[in-house]
């Protein structure tokens, strides 16, 4: 997660696939200086917007131990639309492991144990 300064400071991901947007999200690429070879790298990061999620609100707003990494095991329950999670899955990036489960009221029993199983939501991010 890096903040991206301008106009207005925001919180952004290096998207784990560029060129491509999974909410319709705003992209700011960034081109680095030539290298030794001469090339110019570009990066792509992907605006995380806090009004539609709750992590990314909590991150803006203070908290500094969220213990996603990359590299890190998530299991993110609640990935309905696949706003956090496609965001938590650029930061972890190809090599963590994510598993996305949304819950519905269905799921909570009046007791509020959580039911056993989860639907696993699919083409969230490789």
């Amino acid at each position: 997660m890096f903040i991206a300064k301008g106009k207005e400071h925001l919180l952004v991901t290096k998207n784990l696939v560029p060129g491509e947007a999974v909410y319709g999200e705003k992209r700011i690429s960034v081109e680095s200086p030539p290298d030794e070879k001469g090339e110019k790298v570009k990066t792509e990061y992907r605006v995380w917007n806090p009004f539609r999620s709750k992590l990314a609100a909590g991150i803006l707003g203070g908290l500094d131990e969220i213990f996603i990494a990359p590299g890190a095991k998530v299991l993110y329950l609640g990935a309905a639309s696949g706003t956090s999670v496609s965001h938590v899955a650029d930061v972890v990036g190809p090599v963590g492991a994510k598993l996305p489960c949304a819950l519905t009221l269905l799921d909570v029993f009046p007791t509020g144990r959580v039911s056993i199983c989860c639907r696993i939501l699919r083409k969230i991010r490789p």
